[in-house]
This record gives structure tokens, sequence and C-alpha cells, in this order.
């Protein structure tokens, strides 16, 4: 009994962690991650990013919805993010200057400059 109960209160500590630092609107400093992992996709011939380029790309975002116009076919990239506290953020953009982070809640989404879309 107290083996799950110290087990459940140590998740709620891990999960509360990465929702208050996304809850701020930061995400994590590139001395936090681990590793960052890319989905390949056949049908991008140049990714958004590379795990080198969102890690250095990291401390530019601020929170903020993208401004995509309607109509344009868009091609995702999707990938993780793993902390070296082991959290895990799943993300995707359909551009460079823009990334949504699923969270428990919905998704948060974090933008360089205006966050301007012009597909």
């Amino acid at each position: 009994m107290n083996r799950v109960l110290l087990l459940t209160i140590s998740l709620l500590l891990l999960c509360s962690t990465k929702a208050e630092t996304l809850s701020r609107g930061l995400l994590p400093n590139p001395e936090e991650v681990l590793v960052i992992a890319v989905h390949p996709s056949p049908t991008i011939e140049n990714p958004y990013f590379t795990p080198n380029s969102l890690l250095e790309a990291l401390p530019h975002f601020r929170p903020g919805e993208p401004k995509i116009k309607v109509g344009a076919r868009r091609v995702w990239q999707s990938g993780v993010i793993v902390l070296k506290n082991k959290d895990v953020l799943f993300w995707r953009t359909a551009h460079d200057n823009f990334i949504v982070i699923d969270i428990k809640t919905g998704q948060q989404s974090f933008i360089i400059g205006e966050g301007n879309v012009d597909l």
C-alpha cells in the first residue's frame, strides 16, 4: 500500500513539473534536454527542424498562436523532446517559426517572431 501511494505521489510530482513549465509559457532550456527526435517523413524534402536546429531554436520561442493562411496544403513534421528528468514533450509543426506541444488539457503553441506562416 505504501509503495502504491509513494508511486502515485511521485508520478503526480513529475507531471506537475512539466505542466508547470508549460503553464508559465516556457519551453525547456537546451540544458534540460536529453534528446530530440524527429519523426522521419518521406514527404518532407527539407525538414522544418532537425534535432540540432530545434535545440538551438528553443530559447527563441515564446507563447503565441501562429497565423496560417487558410487553404494551402501543409506537410506536418512531428517528434519528441525528452528531458533529462525523463519528461517527454510531443511536438509538431508545419513551418520553421512555430511549434505546438501536446499537453494534458490540449495543446500549447509557441512562435518565433510574429508567427506568420506565409504558405
